[in-house]
């Protein structure tokens, strides 16, 4: 399974600049935005029906596992491998900086006290539309 996630991979990224600009859309928004949202469609979706099912605990749990197995492993995972296979500058631009941490910030003001309502839900995806429009506005590099 992992030579067929590594194939579909490689597809997908090499594909990206095309529907980019078919879509009329930049290779950043693509990548950061869309590509992030078909990668963890599983979990978000069983986040989801998780809290459906009354366990708002556990589908906070999933979200931010997700988040953090990221930040924490898929980065440096992806930094260390390109040093091997073709150099990759990690480099992030301010307004990316300012908007993670920014949404971060934010995130965790929300969740703070570990309670949710309707109104939580609505400002974290409100913090996300933010986001989104941020990353269209800038385009690429």
């Amino acid at each position: 399974t992992t030579l067929v996630t590594a194939v579909v991979a490689e597809i997908l990224v090499g594909s990206i600049d095309v529907f980019a600009d078919e879509a009329g859309l930049s290779e950043f928004f693509v990548a950061a935005v869309i590509i992030a949202i078909v990668g963890n469609a599983a979990e978000h979706g069983g986040a989801v029906v998780v809290a459906y099912r009354g366990k708002i605990a556990l589908a906070g749990e999933i979200a931010l596992a997700s988040a953090a197995q990221v930040a924490v492993f898929l980065i440096p995972a992806v930094a260390l491998l390109s040093w091997f296979l073709d150099p990759l500058a990690l480099s992030f631009r301010p307004v990316e900086i300012a908007t993670l941490a920014g949404a971060t910030v934010f995130t965790a003001g929300v969740i703070w006290t570990g309670h949710s309502s309707r109104f939580r839900g609505g400002l974290l995806l409100a913090g996300y539309v933010v986001v989104v429009v941020v990353f269209f506005l800038t385009g690429d590099r």
